[in-house]
């Protein structure tokens, strides 16, 4: 469970099945993005007029609107779904002539997989994707699992897609000097021992009632990183500069069904 697939600037549909059915931990790609690529996205973003903080929680920056944040009643889901499409149009103007790195992955996820790859709908409309996360230095996300069913729970949204897994694909358009590790535990806790194991006031949960021994990587500016958003993972406090990645999820099926992409 805790082997990580290296792989050089292409997935492959087999590395994602290992993925998804627990035969891997994570998959790196290597030089996924050029730097220099990077470098001229990132400072496009962070320009956009889509710029802010997580409403809950704060001290995380993004760009765009994940559904973590809609999650909070049916109105906000409402208005995230109907907002979703224009969201990614201004991302897209923003960054012309270049392409969004979720419409980069997107395509070459199509290219590989046998069922094709498609941003996720719910409640009949597609769902945002090509959300780019910035961590400040001394920003980190405490231990949390992600499930997209748990927060159309709590918004009361009854149409939502379920997945067989949910995988997080991160591409990281900058890194810091130190610090901003992705700590990967081997294994989830279910809703009930979630809540039960939370942090007073946070959205995450102890990490010292959490079992087996985490994987740690250190992300480089241009990778690619997917692991399971259902084991519970961590982001370790950026030093000296930011952290900026584009955070996807893939919702997996099976090898003949459809790559679901959206944004948490």
């Amino acid at each position: 469970m805790n082997a990580i697939i290296e792989l050089s600037r292409k997935l492959t549909a087999d590395s994602i099945v290992q993925l998804a059915t627990g035969k891997a931990i994570a998959i790196r790609v290597a030089g996924f993005l050029p730097p220099q690529t990077c470098d001229v996205i990132t400072t496009l973003v962070l320009a956009s007029e889509l710029h802010g903080a997580y409403d809950n929680a704060p001290r995380i920056h993004r760009v765009g609107c994940a559904f973590f944040e809609a999650g909070a009643s049916t109105t906000a889901a409402i208005a995230y779904l109907e907002n979703a499409t224009h969201w990614i149009e201004t991302m897209r103007a923003e960054c012309a002539p270049h392409a969004l790195p979720m419409d980069v992955l997107r395509l070459h996820l199509d290219e590989i997989w046998p069922g094709s790859a498609q941003l996720t709908r719910m409640c009949g409309r597609q769902m945002f994707a090509g959300l780019i996360r910035r961590f400040r230095p001394g920003a980190g996300a405490d231990p949390h699992q992600d499930h997209l069913e748990w927060d159309a729970q709590t918004a009361g949204i009854d149409d939502c897609p379920y997945f067989d897994a949910q995988l997080a694909a991160n591409i990281y358009m900058k890194v810091p000097p130190h610090g901003g590790e992705l700590v990967i535990w081997p294994g989830s806790l279910n809703r009930t021992e979630y809540e039960a194991a939370r942090i007073p006031g946070s959205y995450g949960v102890r990490k010292e009632l959490l079992a087996g021994a985490p994987a740690v990587l250190t992300p480089r500016t241009g990778e690619l990183i997917m692991f399971s958003s259902r084991n519970t993972h961590e982001v370790q406090p950026s030093q000296g500069d930011d952290r900026v990645a584009s955070s996807n999820f893939l919702g997996y099926s099976g090898l003949y069904r459809p790559l679901s992409l959206w944004s948490y």
